[in-house]
């Protein structure tokens, strides 16, 4: 089973009555024991109480960031948010802004 692993700072999302859709976050890494900013999605489906995580979606790493469903499109718009840099210790910002395709899990620049 893909479970997705404790996180704050990330965005859910309905994508259709069945379907929510997890992205990025903030966690901590169990190997280093330190802050990492997450790119990886998630899709709970509440019929079915399973998660998956689609193959090839890998997002940009961001927390705190907006995520904005567009159900006419079917597309999952992203911006801005937060970077956690572990060399410098510091947190990054960003205006980035980064578009999903629901229907093939793709992500791509608007």
């Amino acid at each position: 089973i893909d479970l997705p692993s404790p996180r704050w700072g990330s965005t859910m999302n309905m994508i259709d009555q069945n379907r929510i859709l997890v992205y990025g976050g903030q966690g901590l890494d169990s190997k280093t024991n330190e802050y990492t900013t997450l790119n990886d999605l998630y899709v709970y489906d509440l019929a079915k109480k399973t998660w998956k995580q689609p193959i090839n979606c890998v997002g940009m790493p961001r927390t705190w960031h907006s995520s904005t469903y567009l159900p006419d499109l079917k597309l999952l718009i992203s911006f801005g948010g937060e970077k956690f840099n572990p060399k410098t210790k510091k947190i990054q910002t960003t205006d980035q802004v980064m578009v999903l395709d629901t229907d093939i899990m793709l992500w791509y620049p608007p």
